[in-house]
């Protein structure tokens, strides 16, 4: 009879928000997950390691934030876990946003806990970690959002993890969205890669040159030269003093500059796999533009030391 109760009941705020907006979903809590957070708690946390804080407004004591963070270890094999993913997936329909993550993905979950860019935390944090999460509408408060999430991992015998609870208002999230440039567009990203790939070969090709002019101001010496000096190189003209160290440091930055591509392009391969979500390429291309970024700072560097032996 319970059960039948809240089906009508969310059955009954369901029609509701579609009568007003269609694509928003019903203000109810999730019950089923507050009660499986509410066992959790009291069964499982570690309740000396448990933070909490939250914001209010100065002028009228509203609450503008709240952050609960919930540690918790409970033994493997119990199916412990199992019931708080059941939990969350019969209350699924409920959420604006929801979020499954299995271990091995790269993807991290970050939310929002405040008005500014910094006010966010990382609620997955280990690729290890299996994830479930969930934003609905505060059922009492429509300029707020309430946020669950749980993350947890197997270690030996039991199951370790983090239980989030958090909320925020949903204006600071929407100026965020109107603002965010991190949305995943793959036409622009085609663009950037071109460029970025068009300035980096000019770029290789500038070092070759650099190189050849560094090579050719070398000779190898005869064999009485390498017995008696013991090096495998000896310059034209005496080195000025110091050009051993800047050599020595132009062929670490060129080794630097040849891991940098050799990762670049393994994140390519990476980015053109098939079983890639768009979020992970996301991220996979941000990390090709953090690198060749990197690559053209390492060049900088390099050029700067070919003119002082010039």
């Amino acid at each position: 009879m319970k059960h039948r109760i809240l089906t009508l009941i969310v059955l009954a705020a369901s029609l509701c928000g579609y009568a007003n907006t269609k694509n928003e979903a019903p203000a109810t809590p999730p019950t089923h997950v507050i009660e499986i957070i509410n066992y959790m708690r009291t069964w499982y946390a570690d309740k000396d390691k448990i933070t909490y804080g939250r914001n209010i407004k100065y002028d009228d004591n509203s609450l503008t934030s709240s952050v609960e963070i919930i540690p918790f270890e409970c033994p493997k094999g119990q199916g412990i876990l199992t019931n708080v993913k059941r939990a969350f997936m019969e209350d699924k329909e409920l959420a604006y946003h929801f979020a499954q993550t299995m271990p091995g993905t790269l993807l991290g979950w970050w939310v929002n806990t405040g008005d500014y860019e910094d006010e966010k935390i990382q609620v997955r944090t280990r690729t290890e970690q299996e994830y479930i999460g969930m934003t609905v509408k505060n059922a009492d408060n429509p300029e707020m959002r309430d946020y669950y999430g749980v993350a947890w991992e197997e270690k030996g015998d039991v199951i370790i993890g983090k239980i989030y609870i958090i909320s925020s208002r949903r204006e600071a999230l929407l100026k965020k969205r109107a603002k965010s440039t991190n949305v995943f567009d793959m036409n622009q990203y085609r663009q950037d890669r071109e460029k970025i790939m068009k300035d980096w070969e000019k770029k290789s090709k500038d070092m070759d040159e650099m190189f050849k002019e560094w090579d050719n101001s070398f000779k190898e010496p005869s064999k009485s030269e390498k017995k008696n000096l013991n090096v495998s190189r000896v310059p034209i003209q005496p080195a000025p003093k110091g050009n051993s160290k800047i050599e020595s440091q132009l062929q670490a930055y060129k080794d630097l500059l040849e891991m940098q591509e050799e990762q670049i392009q393994k994140l390519r391969r990476d980015y053109d796999r098939q079983d890639l979500k768009p979020e992970e390429k996301m991220l996979i291309r941000q990390r090709i533009i953090k690198l060749h970024k990197q690559a053209e700072r390492t060049t900088n560097k390099m050029a700067k030391l070919i003119s002082k032996v010039r």
